[in-house]
């Protein structure tokens, strides 16, 4: 009689950390901002998918304002990947956060990277 009730507690023992384990929520994405001012003659420097229709994937990082951004603040470069989220407090379409990059001259973006 003893040894089904010793196996029963080790199933019910093994069965609360395995629900935690599934319960676990998922890792977050980091998330930070930046931000860079345009200026006569400059680029941002950063090709974008906007494929997702909300945000804009960063597909390349090339010469310009962003590149600059990612030498000054190395603990908070923007790498292939990520994705801005936000500019200037706008979000929730690609297309909105593409027209901001080309009308606004302060640019304080919101980017996202996936965990």
């Amino acid at each position: 009689a003893v040894a089904p009730l010793h196996a029963e507690e080790q199933v019910g023992a093994a069965a609360p950390a395995a629900a935690k384990a599934a319960a676990a929520p998922p890792t977050p994405a980091k998330e930070w901002s930046i931000k860079v001012e345009k200026v006569a003659g400059s680029k941002l420097g950063v090709d974008v998918d906007p494929s997702d229709a909300k945000t804009l994937l960063v597909d390349t990082i090339t010469d310009g304002l962003v590149k600059d951004w990612n030498v000054a603040h190395p603990d908070a470069a923007v790498v292939v990947g990520d994705r801005i989220v936000e500019i200037n407090g706008k979000s929730g379409s690609a297309q909105d956060l593409a027209e901001v990059c080309m009308t606004d001259t302060v640019l304080e973006m919101k980017v996202a990277r996936s965990p």
